[in-house]
């Protein structure tokens, strides 16, 4: 009787042996899948967006995420800017405010949060100005908003 319980303890120990195994390989699998695809994926927005592909690559996907908004923020900015404000400067300041906006789409995903909020107060505050009375912008609206992005768009260096 006592030989029955030695022996299956010891299918026991190898059944437990061989699903451990099991497991661990699949997630050691798991893992080589995840490190593929992550670095597939962010080779792909590197070749596409290099300051952002930079940003995952050192930040992860927090970084990521913070670079993209601080993208977007910077693309509307430079929409906004270049339709509604620039155009209402003389044509010989025109050309070097655009550059400024220009400068800031570039180094968009370099962007910190606090970047991206004041940005937009910026935004905010030339538009309520002009909300109630449904009137444009001024070419010194536009000379305070580019005054106010023309440090950030030139505190980075453009990738």
């Amino acid at each position: 009787m006592a030989e029955a319980k030695k022996s299956s303890s010891k299918v026991i120990l190898w059944v437990a042996l061989g699903c451990g195994g099991i497991l661990f390989l699949g997630m050691l699998t798991c893992a080589g899948a995840v490190y593929y695809f992550k670095k597939k994926a962010v080779d792909e927005i590197s070749q596409k967006n290099p300051g952002l592909g930079e940003a995952i690559q050192k930040g992860g996907i927090t970084a990521g995420v913070t670079a993209g908004a601080g993208q977007m923020v910077a693309t509307g900015a430079a929409a906004y800017g270049g339709m509604a404000l620039v155009a209402t400067l003389p044509k010989e300041e025109q050309k070097e405010n655009m550059a400024i906006l220009e400068r800031l789409v570039k180094v968009g995903p370099q962007l910190t949060t606090e970047d991206i909020e004041a940005i937009g107060k910026s935004m905010e505050k030339v538009q309520k100005a002009h909300e109630a009375d449904k009137s444009m912008p001024t070419a010194d609206d536009a000379r305070e908003f580019m005054a106010a992005i023309k440090p950030i768009a030139e505190k980075y260096e453009p990738k």
